[in-house]
């Protein structure tokens, strides 16, 4: 049994770690005054680019020490708060007008809102878990891209993800994560509906530690239709997972990562992905190397259009001809003997090959659909 090198929170972050991840975003900014105005200048790129999402999650010191000290492991938490104060704000506001009195109210009833809304949350009359995922989805792009990221770092594996029950904001990263692995949407479903069974088990056997309002039936919910409806949803508004991910922020060179870390067998694209060549094979940027291998051709008088770049190539290097009586009729009809003689030297090569073409079929093996890329895992057979 392996042990998991990073967790992944999906509750709501602590006090103390949102104060953490504030002093971190000061300190850069102090940084920046400190050196000067060019670094304040970057520090400002920087914050940019976090607010979009693009930048890896970092680690909770105070949780990953708090982890340690409490199972004698060494491991980086990460937060990803999935319910952030949109999604709140969009939940309450879709609640009934007596849910939301009831809600206000229950401090003075006894009561934590948290009893009043997540009986709420489970009831479809109410609100239901379809709609809670199709929220989050719309509502909590930042976080999701935050929580994924966690998974493209290789160094981060194995990765322990978890909130409260195990199967709603968990559930909704790792249906992300499998469909962006190819697995089937049935099979998704039925990983999801597993959890339902393995958390009334485990309410049996008096191993939750769960408030009572969290342990009931319709809290514990995971249903087939939830997650279907969620994942029709999900392709129906952006296309595919990978469609999602890629509003969200994701990069088709992180997608490529998270695959590569995760399969046994991936792709062959995903191991283009990692190798930054898959932009100048699939589609041709004025300034990649493809477009700098243009054909050349040689003109009237003797001249060669278009070069490989600083490379040089005998075929079509005119300073190797003979340069007698200096004269461009000359030049060109030495370049046209020497094409002949290369086309007739090539088909002669070609018709010597065509004969022995059926036997060397038979020796090539097929290649497979995948390449075995990640040698770090072994096939358990």
């Amino acid at each position: 049994m392996s042990v998991s090198k990073s967790v992944l929170d999906l509750r709501i972050m602590q006090k103390d770690c949102k104060k953490e991840a504030k002093d971190f975003d000061n300190a850069v900014h102090e940084m920046a005054y400190t050196i000067g105005q060019p670094a304040m200048k970057m520090a400002k790129g920087i914050q940019e680019l976090t607010e979009r999402g693009p930048a890896p999650p970092v680690a909770c010191r105070i949780c990953s020490d708090e982890f340690e000290e409490a199972y004698n492991h060494e491991a980086n938490v990460f937060h990803a708060d999935l319910v952030p104060a949109k999604v709140k704000m969009f939940i309450f506001y879709g609640m009934p007008k007596k849910t939301k009195l009831k809600t206000i109210f229950a401090p003075l009833c006894g009561q934590s809102p948290e009893q009043v809304m997540a009986p709420a949350v489970a009831d479809s009359h109410k609100l239901g878990y379809d709609k809670l995922y199709r929220l989050l989805l719309d509502h909590g792009k930042k976080e999701i891209a935050k929580a994924l990221r966690v998974f493209v770092d290789a160094d981060n594996y194995p990765v322990l993800v978890h909130c409260i029950h195990g199967k709603d904001r968990t559930g909704l990263i790792v249906m992300l994560i499998m469909l962006l692995c190819s697995v089937e949407p049935e099979t998704v479903v039925l990983d999801y509906i597993q959890s339902e069974i393995n958390l009334k088990s485990s309410r049996d056997k008096s191993e939750l530690g769960l408030a009572t309002y969290l342990t009931s039936d319709d809290v514990m919910a995971s249903k087939a239709h939830t997650m279907q409806s969620t994942i029709e949803y999900m392709n129906r508004k952006y296309g595919s997972a990978a469609g999602y991910v890629k509003v969200i922020g994701i990069t088709p060179s992180e997608v490529s990562q998270i695959r590569l870390n995760m399969l046994i067998r991936a792709a062959p694209r995903d191991l283009l992905e990692r190798l930054s060549i898959s932009q100048g094979v699939r589609g041709r940027s004025p300034g990649s190397p493809a477009n700098s291998l243009r054909r050349r051709t040689v003109s009237g008088d003797g001249t060669v259009n278009g070069s490989l770049d600083g490379s040089k190539n005998d075929r079509f290097d005119t300073s190797s001809l003979s340069t007698t009586g200096s004269s461009s009729a000359n030049r060109t009809r030495q370049l046209h003997k020497r094409s002949i003689a290369r086309r007739s030297k090539t088909l002669g090569s070609m018709s010597r090959r065509t004969k022995d073409i059926p036997n060397s079929l038979e020796t090539i093996s097929k290649l497979p659909e995948d390449i075995l890329i990640n040698r770090r895992v072994t096939d358990a057979k």
